[in-house]
């Protein structure tokens, strides 16, 4: 049975992969529960009016908020896995893929934003 030193990063750059890949991780899910909110206290919520925008920006939709919350985890979740051993997280992208990860984060960013702002202009 593995002692709980095997569980643990095992460098100081694997605890560092952990550690901001964690708080990726709880950004990305406070980034979620944010995205719905309705506004500030007082505020009158027409039921008519869409919902306050969410995104990383004050222009971005609720959608662009979603999406980043869930990209932002994704990204998270595999830094974090990364900074582990294998056998603790087995499913995750093999670390050699990590420019993937990340192109891959970026390019679906930017779609869901200029789809954002295409569908603001119609």
């Amino acid at each position: 049975m593995p002692g709980s030193a095997d569980i643990l990063p095992q460098t100081a750059w694997h605890w560092v992969l952990f550690i901001a890949g964690t708080a990726l991780l709880f950004t990305g899910v406070w980034m979620l529960a944010r995205a719905r909110r309705p506004g500030p206290p007082g505020h009158q919520h027409s039921t008519d009016a869409p919902p306050r925008a969410a995104g990383p920006s004050e222009s971005d939709g609720v959608a662009t908020g979603l999406a980043t919350a869930l990209l932002v985890i994704f990204l998270g979740y595999h830094l974090a896995a990364w900074g582990l051993p294998r056998q603790v997280v087995p499913f995750q992208v093999d670390r050699g893929w990590w420019w993937a990860v990340v192109l891959a984060v970026g390019v679906l960013a930017a779609l869901s934003r200029a789809i954002d702002r295409w569908e603001s202009r119609r």
